[in-house]
């Protein structure tokens, strides 16, 4: 059975936890009041699914795209379009080899040289993300909730204790996301690269603040900005900016011959049963862990 084009869209948004493109949007041709109401939809699942919440994202797409097809003119809707979304697993994010990363990083580095000083900060706090993200595999709303008290320069490690998803900060719903992630070098030169760029060093700041105000950076406008610079890198393939991250970091931990169950911890992953698995893994000390996964993706 045919899929009417805002189930498809706003699926897409919740099971791989991306916001649409203009060209997609227009490609419905709707008014533009409905447009707006897919575009924020599709926002409000890609900000759930950054957040963990990837049940949530699912039911909220469901949901809003029922309501936006019911509210269509007629011409527009057709019953046999009104059916439940299926599963698009098969969308998984897209990996980057090493050659890729070092391409996205050398892109950022340049919009940051060629942009005006009121962006240049974007681009480079973007681009010290990307590399605490491959590191450490941390969300985007982990990163942006991410504080100076969370971070052990010296000690070599940082503890995810919150999240900063659509506007507010969050605690992880489970035990298994409230975890500790040793810091490989590049990590660390990241970490102390923002630490020297920034006005706001109090524990309590967050670590990847506003320029002017410390306030955690609006997390749109900052995928704006890393898309640039996946375009500038011309990497040939879609990937979404910061989960692609996450997926890329733990395959290659993984890939790194470190322990199943020492990526689940660092995922943050709890799964009924398994939780007090992760948990002890958790507990369990891989010194070499980070340096090896930084070394498959850095080089």
């Amino acid at each position: 059975m045919p899929r009417h084009p805002v189930h498809t869209l706003l699926a897409e948004a919740a099971y791989a936890g991306r916001e649409l493109e203009k060209k997609e949007l227009a490609e419905l041709q709707l008014s533009t009041a409905d447009t707006a109401h897919v575009k924020r939809a599709a926002r409000e699942a890609a900000f759930m699914y950054d957040g963990g919440e990837r049940g949530k994202a699912r039911e909220h797409a469901r949901q809003r795209s029922q309501e936006i097809i019911a509210s269509l003119p007629a011409e527009a809707q057709d019953p046999r379009y009104l059916h439940e979304p299926e599963q698009l697993d098969h969308l998984g994010p897209a990996e980057l080899a090493p050659p890729e990363i070092a391409r996205l990083l050398a892109a950022y580095r340049e919009l940051a040289a060629e942009a005006p000083p009121g962006e240049r900060y974007w681009y480079d706090a973007a681009r010290r993300m990307t590399v605490l993200a491959l590191s450490t595999g941390l969300r985007r709303g982990e990163l942006l909730g991410l504080r100076w008290a969370d971070v052990e320069l010296l000690e070599r490690r940082l503890h995810v204790r919150q999240a900063w998803v659509r506007g507010e900060m969050t605690t992880p719903k489970s035990r298994a996301g409230r975890r500790t992630i040793p810091l490989g070098p590049r990590a660390l030169e990241a970490l102390e690269e923002q630490y020297a760029s920034s006005r706001y060093r109090a524990p309590e700041c967050v670590v990847f603040g506003h320029e002017a105000l410390g306030a955690p950076l609006d997390a749109s406008k900052l995928t704006g900005y890393a898309r640039q610079a996946y375009k500038r890198a011309a990497l040939g393939k879609a990937v979404r900016p910061w989960h692609g991250l996450r997926h890329t970091a733990l395959t290659e931990t993984a890939a790194a011959g470190v322990p199943a169950m020492y990526v689940q911890a660092k995922a943050g992953h709890a799964q009924g049963s398994t939780t007090e698995r992760y948990l002890h893994a958790a507990k369990t000390a891989y010194p070499d862990a980070a340096e090896l996964a930084e070394a498959r993706l850095f080089g």
